[in-house]
């Protein structure tokens, strides 16, 4: 049986990884049609709880380092 802290900490962990699109607007300092833009082409990840779509925190960072990499490449 999982203790309540236990269970707590695991759903913070889950929230931590997910940020709402406002909150990937605001990481990315990107509006919210081009985060969307980024979803349907999928270059970064997200997942629907009920009517709510959250975009994982991985796919922004390889997102990022995609970029860079570009960037650098160049």
């Amino acid at each position: 049986m999982i203790d309540s802290q236990t269970q707590n900490q695991s759903t913070e962990n889950v929230l931590a990884a997910l940020l709402t699109v406002a909150g990937t607007c605001q990481k990315l300092s990107l509006g919210r049609t081009k985060v969307y833009e980024l979803i349907d082409g999928h270059e970064i990840e997200a997942v629907k709880i009920g009517t709510k779509r959250l975009i994982t925190t991985t796919s922004i960072d390889a997102y990022v380092d995609r970029l860079i990499g570009e960037q650098h490449a160049r």
